[in-house]
């Protein structure tokens, strides 16, 4: 009997480093929300060259966590990018309302703008980096080609995509126009929306 009652004891007892395991995973967890949720504040906040230092301050953690957690900055900010893709896909998903494929056109732009606008600061942010950051660099061909393939189920056929004319709308129609026409020449997101119209309707007028 007393071999029993050991036995249960133990078996009761074996779980309680799982919990504790379990415990660690949990705050690992939190601390790498955390210092991605800060640094996604501090890019809204315009800071486009947050050092470690910084994001560590900003989430209440060390840098040593930061390093725990992250092996470079550069990953911190490549969940940022993911976690971009994950907002703004309802709006990139949505099915277009016409047939023709002019007037889808105008819908892909409305679309842009929006993700566009809301995506600026962070993607400012990665573009200063990533000429210096494979890893990122790799995330903005994967951004180029998300785009890309957006206007290609836009147009849907409708002109070749290895030709000119398509060349010249995804240039219009691109995050590099729309800083260029927010940002260099300073017009308001309703106007820089107009431009981009006005660059379609010319290009694609019968």
């Amino acid at each position: 009997m007393s071999n029993s009652l050991t036995n249960n004891k133990n078996v009761t007892n074996r779980p309680r480093p799982l919990k504790k395991a379990d415990g660690r995973l949990q705050r690992s967890a939190q601390s790498r929300d955390k210092i991605v949720d800060a640094l996604y504040h501090l890019l809204k906040l315009g800071e486009l060259n947050a050092s470690a230092a910084q994001i560590a301050k900003a989430a209440g953690v060390s840098i040593r966590t930061v390093f725990r957690q992250f092996d470079e900055v550069d990953f911190i900010y490549q969940e940022i990018s993911e976690r971009l893709t994950h907002e703004i896909m309802p709006i990139i998903e949505q099915p277009y309302q016409s047939d023709d494929w002019r007037e889808r056109l105008a819908e892909h732009v409305d679309r842009c703008a929006e993700v566009y606008e809301y995506c600026i600061p962070f993607r400012t942010a990665g573009d200063s980096r990533r000429l210096r950051s494979q890893t990122l660099q790799n995330g903005h061909q994967l951004w180029l080609h998300r785009e890309r393939q957006q206007l290609t189920d836009c147009i849907n056929g409708a002109i070749s995509v290895s030709g000119l004319l398509f060349a010249a709308i995804e240039s219009s129609t691109s995050f590099e126009n729309w800083l260029v026409l927010r940002h260099n020449i300073g017009l308001s997101p309703k106007k820089a929306r107009a431009v981009v119209l006005l660059h379609l309707q010319k290009l694609t007028s019968d």
